[in-house]
């Protein structure tokens, strides 16, 4: 074996670091345990949530392990779970299969959607190296079930003395390396291993590592498919029928904002309105009852007003009780308008809105403030927010105009639409709340990828935090929801919108 190779062998297993204590399977089971399996499964979901440092969806479905990343949906392979009882192999590799997993949740980056299989491969490659070792830098006892992996689903795999797999070896099992493939290859490793030395730590030195191993590679080797049996049995696996348009991901700096008043269509506003009459009705009625009385001053006789205790000599109503009038409670609706919701999504967007508008038109004291946002229209790079004039009384006829075309670059229009409600609403006196409309597929020019979404997460947050009670109704399946939402994902009956949005309105109510 060279000199170099040996160097890097070592390096190697400096970085990995020392598996801690040997198999700790056993301690997974209690005696006379009546589910090993389902035990199993949730010590595996444990370790993910753990490591991963969030929540996230888990399956067992045997075939691979691999982790959604725009979903934030785990599978772990339960192929491992086969027999009765499981073995302690199986427990080791399941707890491995999970750590690694887990540690794609917590570091990982989504690379940008390019069609260059080769290079989605080889930084699949590079990335499960660099994740492994950031998950027993953190948790050390992890170090032996990813040993048990990487010894069980590569030393063991059958594989050609190509450039490619030779290159896998380097990095995933060096130590399986001989001196015939380091003959046949030589040039080629040794720049790779120039070029990962030190070993790339973020995900963006993961993406310029690949870029320049690349450039290494001879233009025939370019062209060849990648290996494709020799990956661990674990990928990022991207969902089909969803894609950021364009190239890269990220967040660019905001653009133009554009401020329009919408036009009043009572025509297409009516047409709604007949439709969700009787639903209005009952959700002013629910809101009517969610909101405590406001007392009443100035009465014969009551509950005595000490604000009025001063005009006891001349003035007999000294003393206030009861009304029926609720207290005041402002609800701002923000509504996705962008091209994505054309069609079933755009249609319940109306539907809700109107119905939204009609019952607290109805109910006293309720006031609601109406905006749409969308994005990059006529080719022209800007953020563009509207304004829907809703009156205290009467109807909100410009919801019947609602335009969806363009993209939407949510994070800057919650940030403007909060700012514009706090002016006019001022500080915090009474109740409010929040309620965005949207397909959940944050996406416009310079706002794509995972980095939109954690955008659209924080602008959440802070309006919350400023404004009230934030609550995303979602018009279809989103594979980014759980992203951007810091809480549980609350069931809403599109087919009794009026319970589901009276639903909402309590639970933010007691968050007040």
């Amino acid at each position: 074996m060279s000199a170099p190779l040996s160097r890097w062998i070592e390096a190697t297993q400096r970085r990995r670091g020392e598996a801690v204590g040997g198999s700790f399977a056993p301690g997974l089971l209690p005696d006379r345990c009546l589910d090993p399996g389902g035990a199993l499964q949730a010590a595996a979901a444990a370790v993910v949530t753990l490591v991963g440092g969030r929540r996230v969806a888990i399956s067992f479905e045997p075939g691979a392990s691999y982790v959604n990343l725009e979903e934030t949906h785990v599978n772990l392979d339960g192929s491992v779970l086969e027999g009765d009882p499981p073995t302690l192999r199986s427990a080791e590799l399941l707890v491995a299969y999970a750590a690694h997993e887990g540690g794609h949740v917590l570091t990982t980056e989504m690379p940008p959607e390019i069609s260059d299989s080769l290079f989605l491969w080889l930084h699949n490659v590079i990335e499960d190296e660099r994740v492994e070792c950031e998950v027993v830098r953190c948790f050390p006892p992890l170090g032996h079930p990813l040993e048990v992996l990487r010894s069980d689903l590569i030393r063991r795999a059958s594989w050609k003395a190509g450039a490619l797999e030779t290159l896998f070896a380097l990095v995933r099992v060096p130590e399986r390396l001989s001196r015939l493939h380091w003959r046949a290859h030589q040039g080629l490793l040794s720049d790779a291993m120039r070029i990962l030395e030190p070993f790339p730590s973020t995900p963006e030195e993961v993406r310029e590592a690949v870029r320049r191993i690349i450039e290494c590679l001879p233009d025939s080797i370019r062209g060849r498919p990648p290996p494709s049996k020799l990956d661990l049995r674990a990928r990022l696996k991207q969902r089909r029928g969803f894609r950021w348009r364009n190239v890269a991901g990220g967040v660019s700096p905001h653009p133009e904002v554009v401020w329009k008043e919408a036009s009043p269509d009572p025509v297409s506003y009516g047409e709604v309105r007949q439709q969700i009459a009787s639903d209005a009705a009952a959700l002013a009625a629910r809101l009517a009852s969610l909101l405590p009385p406001r007392p009443r001053s100035r009465l014969l006789h009551g509950q005595l007003d000490r604000r009025r205790f001063h005009a006891w000599r001349t003035d007999g109503h000294i003393f206030r009780g009861p009304d029926a009038r609720p207290e005041r409670l402002e609800v701002a609706l923000i509504i996705d308008q962008s091209a994505s919701m054309e069609g079933d999504s755009s249609k319940l967007a109306q539907r809700l809105a109107i119905l939204l508008a009609e019952a607290c038109a109805q109910v006293p004291g309720v006031r609601l403030h109406a905006y749409g946002h969308n994005a990059d229209l006529d080719e022209l790079r800007h953020t563009r927010i509207t304004r829907y004039a809703t009156p205290a009384r009467g109807h909100a006829h410009t919801l019947g105009a609602i335009e969806f075309d363009g993209n939407n670059r949510d994070a800057h229009a919650i940030e403007l639409i909060g700012r514009d409600l706090l002016t006019l609403g001022g500080a915090r006196r009474n109740p409010r709340l929040a309620l965005l409309l949207s397909d959940a597929r944050p996406n416009a020019e310079g706002f794509k990828g995972g980095e939109a979404v954690a955008a659209t997460r924080r602008a959440i947050d802070w309006l919350e935090q400023v404004w009230g009670p934030t609550v995303l109704v979602a018009t279809e399946d989103s594979p980014v929801m759980h992203s951007l939402v810091p809480g549980p994902v609350i069931p809403f009956d599109l087919e009794r919108p009026a319970q589901g949005l009276a639903r909402l309105v309590e639970l933010c109510l007691r968050q007040h």
